[in-house]
C-alpha cells in the first residue's frame, strides 16, 4: 500500500527530467526484465517468489535448478539435531533472499521512475552502484543457499555411512568369533599374562616417596657468612693485640691508673671478640648444613676448623697474658705460637660381646604380644627386593643358626601368599603358600629350624588389597570364586572404581594398582581372621608386620590382633615428611604424631615402623645437623621419643634400600 501511496505521487507531481532508458544504463544486460516486470507487478513478494525460479550463474556446480524459494529445499536424511540445524538455515537465507529480491524490485522501479524512495530525484551513476550492491547481496545470498543444500546432502550421506559401521563391525566380530576361536582365546590369554607384569610395575611406582633435596646452595651462603664473621673477630683480636703490646711498651712511663685503664681496654676486647665467636657458633648449631657431602665441602670445612682454632688460641694467649700481668703494669704479650693441626679422631675400637644372653627361647605359651611388651626386639628383615629370583626359604633356614647368634630375635619374613606380582606384594589366593619364595613344605620347615634357635618368624601381612583371578561385574577384575575366600564385588571398596567395587567406602588411602578390600565388611574380617589365625597356629608363624597400614583405619588391625593372638606386630605406616624450601624441615611433630594416632587407634595392639625417627637420623648424619635429633621439648625428635615402647627403629627397608632405593639412609 506504501509502494502504490508513493507511485500515485510521483504520478502527480511534474517531473523534472526523463529518467534514461533502461538499455542506455551499463548494467543493463545484467539486469533480468523477467524479474523486474514480475518485481513491477507484484502484490505479494513471497507469493511471487513461489511462482518463479532461479537458474544459478555458470559458475555453478552443475546448473540444477532449485526448488522454490518460498519453501524450505527438501532435505535428505539426516540426524535429527543436524537436519533442524540445515533446515532452520535454509530457512533464515531463504527469507533473507525473499528481502533482498524485493528490495531490489523497488530500487528498480525507482531507478526507472527516476526518483529515490522519499521522492528525490535520483542520479543515473548513484542507481547503478546500487543496482550493482543489490544484485551482488542477491548472488551472496543465492549461493549461501547452494551451500547449505549441499551441506544437507552431505549430511545424509555421513549418517548413511554411520549407520552401515555398526552392522559391519557386528559381522566382522561374528565372523571372528565363529571362524577362527584360537583368536579370542590368544587375546584373553595375552591380556591374563600382561596383567600381572602391569600390577606389578604400578605397585612399584605406588611404593615411591619423596627424596630428601640437597642444600648446596645455603652451604655456600653459609660458608661465606662464617668466612665474614671470622674476618671480623680476627681483626678485633688483632686490635686488642696491639692495644696489650702498646701498654707493655709504654708501661715505665704510664701512670697505674693508665695501665690498668688500658689493661681492662685490652681484656674487654678479648672478651668481646670470645663472645661474638661463642655466639657465631651457637647459630650455627641450629642452622641446618648442606644434605650431599663433598671432597670440596669437607676440605672447606676443614680449612674453616682450622681458622676457628687459631682464632680461639689467640684468645687464649692474650686472655692469659692479661691475667698474668701486674694490676700497675700490662706484662707483654706471650709470642703467638701456632696451633697444632687438627687431626681426624682415631677409629673407635670395637670390642667384641658375647650376644648369646639376648637369644630369647621361643615359647608361644607365654601370652599375646610378649615379645612387644619385653621391649628388647631386634628383628632381621630377612629377604630383600629380589629375593624371590632365589630358592629363598631354604637359605634363611641354612642361616638360621648365623641369624641367632648375631643377636637378632626375630625374623621378618616375605609375603608367602601367591601373588601376582614376584615380590608377593599384590596377593590373590591367601591360603596358597606357594610363591616364587618356595613352597608351602619349605616354608614350614624354615619356619620349624628358626624356631629351633630360638628365633621367631613374623609374616608380611599383604590384606590392603587383594588381586582378583577372574574378571566379573562390569567386566572388572573382582571375582575371587574358586578360592577358599570366594569373594566378590561386594568385598571392594566403591571407591575403588577401577575394579566396579559396591563395597563401602575407604577408611585410607588408596591403592589403586589392586582392588582395595572393604574392611567394614564384616564377613571380610572374620574371614581374615580365621585366615591369621591358620598361619599363627597351623603354619607356625609367631607374628605380624602389617603391610601399607595406611589404607585401613588402624581399628581394624588392633581388631585383628586380638583376634589372632600373635606375639609381635608391627604396622608400615609411612606418611610423608614435611619439606620447605630448603629441605627437611626440623620440625616433624606432625609426622611423628600421625604415627602415634595410628598405633593409638589399633589400641595399643601393634607398633609401628618409626619412618621419623629414619628420616631425621639420615638427614643429621647426611650434613652433620645433629641438632635435628632433639625437638623443642629436649626429646628424640621421631616416635622414640614419645613412646617408646611401640617405636620400631630401622635404618632401611625393601622398599627405602634394597634394589628399589626409593628412600636410602
Amino acid at each position: 500500500q506504501q509502494r502504490r501511496r508513493q507511485q500515485q505521487q510521483q504520478q502527480q507531481r511534474p517531473r523534472v527530467r526523463q529518467a534514461p532508458p533502461l538499455n542506455d544504463s551499463p548494467y543493463a544486460e545484467r539486469r533480468k526484465p523477467a524479474r523486474l516486470a514480475n518485481a513491477r507487478s507484484m502484490s505479494n513478494p513471497a507469493q511471487t517468489m513461489q511462482q518463479e525460479r532461479y537458474t544459478p550463474k555458470s559458475g555453478g556446480t552443475d546448473g540444477r535448478v532449485l526448488p522454490p524459494r518460498g519453501t524450505p529445499a527438501a532435505q535428505p536424511q539426516a540426524p535429527q539435531q543436524q537436519q533442524q540445524q540445515v533446515q532452520a538455515s535454509s530457512s533464515e537465507d531463504q527469507m533473507r533472499i525473499a528481502a533482498l529480491e524485493v528490495k531490489l524490485a523497488s530500487l528498480e522501479l525507482a531507478l526507472a521512475a527516476g526518483t529515490t524512495g522519499d521522492g528525490a530525484d535520483l542520479d543515473e551513476a548513484k542507481a547503478n552502484v546500487i543496482v550493482k550492491l543489490a544484485e551482488e547481496a542477491l548472488s551472496s545470498a543465492v549461493q549461501r543457499y547452494e551451500e547449505a543444500a549441499a551441506l544437507g546432502a552431505r549430511l545424509a550421506s555421513a549418517e548413511a555411512a554411520l549407520r552401515e559401521v555398526p552392522q559391519k563391525v557386528q559381522d566382522t566380530f561374528i565372523e571372528l568369533g565363529e571362524g577362527a576361536p584360537e583368536v579370542k582365546a590368544a587375546m584373553e590369554a595375552g591380556a591374563a599374562a600382561v596383567q600381572p607384569e602391569l600390577y606389578s610395575k604400578v605397585a612399584s611406582l605406588e611404593s615411591i616417596r619423596p627424596e630428601v633435596d640437597t642444600m648446596r646452595s645455603r652451604v655456600e651462603g653459609l660458608e661465606g657468612s662464617l668466612r665474614i664473621e671470622m674476618a671480623e673477630m680476627l681483626s678485633r683480636v688483632e686490635a686488642a693485640e696491639a692495644a696489650a703490646a702498646s701498654v707493655a711498651t709504654n708501661g715505665p712511663a704510664v701512670s697505674a691508673e693508665s695501665d690498668m685503664v688500658a689493661a681492662d681496654l685490652a681484656n674487654a676486647a678479648a672478651a668481646e671478640a670470645m663472645r661474638q665467636l661463642q655466639e657465631r657458633l651457637d647459630t650455627l648449631q641450629q642452622q641446618p648444613l648442606s644434605a650431599v657431602p663433598t671432597d670440596e665441602l669437607a676440605s672447606r670445612l676443614d680449612a674453616e676448623e682450622q681458622r676457628t682454632a687459631e682464632l680461639q688460641f689467640k684468645i687464649a694467649q692474650l686472655e692469659a697474658a692479661l691475667k698474668a700481668s701486674p694490676p700497675a703494669v700490662i706484662a707483654p704479650a706471650a709470642p703467638v705460637i701456632a696451633p697444632p693441626a687438627v687431626t681426624p679422631a682415631p677409629a673407635p675400637v670395637v670390642e667384641e660381646v658375647d650376644l648369646s644372653r639376648w637369644v630369647p627361647r621361643w615359647n608361644p605359651e607365654e601370652g599375646p604380644l610378649n615379645r612387644l611388651k619385653l621391649g628388647r626386639e631386634v628383628v632381621l628383615q630377612g629377604f630383600h627386593w629380589e629375593s624371590h629370583t632365589h630358592p629363598w626359604y631354604g637359605i634363611v633356614e641354612s642361616k638360621a643358626e648365623d641369624i641367632a647368634k648375631a643377636g637378632f630375635t626375630g625374623v621378618w619374613m616375605p609375603p608367602a601368599s601367591h601373588s601376582i606380582a614376584p615380590q608377593g606384594y599384590l596377593p590373590s589366593d591367601l591360603y596358597c603358600l606357594d610363591s616364587k619364595y618356595g613352597s608351602e613344605g619349605e616354608l614350614r620347615a624354615c619356619l620349624d629350624t628358626m624356631h629351633s634357635h630360638g628365633i621367631n618368624a613374623y609374616a608380611d601381612i599383604v590384606i590392603n588389597h587383594r588381586s582378583a583371578p577372574k574378571k566379573g561385574r562390569h567386566d572388572a577384575w573382582n571375582d575371587y570364586e574358586g578360592q577358599r575366600m570366594g569373594w566378590g564385588e561386594w568385598a571392594i571398596c566403591r571407591t575403588n572404581q577401577t575394579f566396579a567395587g559396591t563395597g563401602n567406602d575407604q577408611t585410607g588411602d588408596d591403592f589403586p594398582a589392586a582392588p582395595n578390600v572393604d574392611h567394614t565388611n564384616e564377613t571380610v574380617r572374620n574371614d581374615l581372621k580365621g585366615w591369621l589365625n591358620w598361619l599363627r597356629q597351623d603354619v607356625g608363624y609367631d607374628g605380624w608386620r602389617f603391610d601399607f597400614a595406611k589404607g585401613y583405619a588402624g581399628r581394624f588391625v588392633g581388631e585383628y590382633v586380638e583376634a589372632s593372638n600373635p606375639t609381635f606386630s608391627i604396622g608400615e605406616y609411612w606418611d610423608t615428611m614435611s619439606y620447605g624450601d630448603g629441605g627437611l624441615e626440623y620440625d616433624q611433630s606432625g609426622h611423628r604424631q600421625r604415627t602415634i594416632n595410628w598405633i593409638d587407634e589399633a589400641g595399643g595392639n601393634s607398633a609401628a615402623f618409626d619412618f621419623t625417627t629414619k628420616g631425621i637420623l639420615q638427614e643429621a648424619c647426611r650434613d652433620g645437623s645433629y641438632w635435628r635429633l632433639v625437638d623443642h621439648r629436649n626429646k628424640p625428635a621421631g616416635v622414640l621419643g614419645h613412646w617408646p615402647a611401640r617405636a620400631v627403629t630401622f635404618l632401611d627397608n625393601h622398599d627405602t634400600g634394597s634394589t628399589q632405593s626409593h628412600w636410602p639412609f
